[in-house]
Formats: structure tokens, sequence, C-alpha cells
């Protein structure tokens, strides 16, 4: 099973995307600790 989790920031500037940051580090740190295999992509075009 393949899980896409696209997190993006709101309204907020540099605080709302280092939030998504924190949070996109947190999920991917679950995943890995869970054993699950973890790609990522990033798109600086917002």
């Amino acid at each position: 099973m393949k899980v896409l989790l696209e997190i993006r920031p709101g309204e907020g500037g540099q605080d709302a995307r280092l939030l998504v940051q924190n949070q996109a580090a947190i999920y991917i740190r679950f995943a890995e600790t869970h054993g699950l295999a973890v790609e990522t992509e990033e798109q600086d075009s917002l």
C-alpha cells in the first residue's frame, strides 16, 4: 500500500513554512520508526 501525504503551509510566511517542515519531519520519523519506507519530494515553488 502506498500513501501520498501532501503538507502545505498556509498563511503565515516563514513561520508557516517552518511549522510544515517540523510536521513533515515528525511524520517521516514515525514512518521510519515503524519500518515503513519513505520517499520525499520537495517543491519550493510556493
